[in-house]
């Protein structure tokens, strides 16, 4: 991606300093009721691709990352809203239109950062489909997946500063 470890985790840094009061209000709505309300994912999404647009003015030295960034989170995005329009009950349209934002902060943090978002918020997932199932006595529940998908690029981040360390 053109740039040395430490630059890429300060790009994902920022990016994801620009999600977190929106992840924390999105996280705590999905626990609650089992839905990603529309203004905050829209809020999470413009601060995320704003500041992105504003690094790559303010940081040269970062353009290539960031443009890798927005492709790939745009990319993202768009095939997680056709995977939820094909499939409602596999990815709800909330969790969808979330994944753009969080891609672009995971990508932007580096590739073991990357790697890291993606386990991380696969555990998440698969801790909190377990709960949810033992609470309920079945397989067959649902659970929010906002929580699992916000918490990713951070525990990324994370995983990429102990690698680049």
């Amino acid at each position: 991606m053109g740039a040395d470890g430490t630059t890429v985790l300060w790009s994902g840094s920022v990016l994801a300093c620009a999600l977190l009061p929106w992840a924390i209000l999105l996280t705590l709505h999905d626990v609650r009721s089992h839905r990603l309300p529309n203004p905050l994912v829209a809020g999470a999404t413009l601060a995320v691709f704003g500041t992105a647009a504003l690094c790559w003015l303010a940081l040269p030295g970062d353009r290539e990352v960031l443009a890798w960034s927005v492709g790939i989170g745009l990319a993202v995005g768009a095939a997680a809203v056709v995977l939820a329009l094909l499939s409602p009950a596999l990815l709800g349209m909330g969790d969808a239109k979330l994944l753009g934002p969080v891609a672009v902060v995971a990508v932007a943090a580096g590739p073991v950062a990357l790697l890291g978002s993606m386990v991380v918020g696969l555990v998440v997932a698969c801790c909190w489909a377990i709960a949810a199932a033992l609470r309920a006595g079945t397989l067959r529940t649902r659970f929010p997946a906002g929580p699992a998908i916000l918490v990713a690029p951070y525990g990324g981040l994370l995983v990429g500063a102990l690698g680049v360390g």
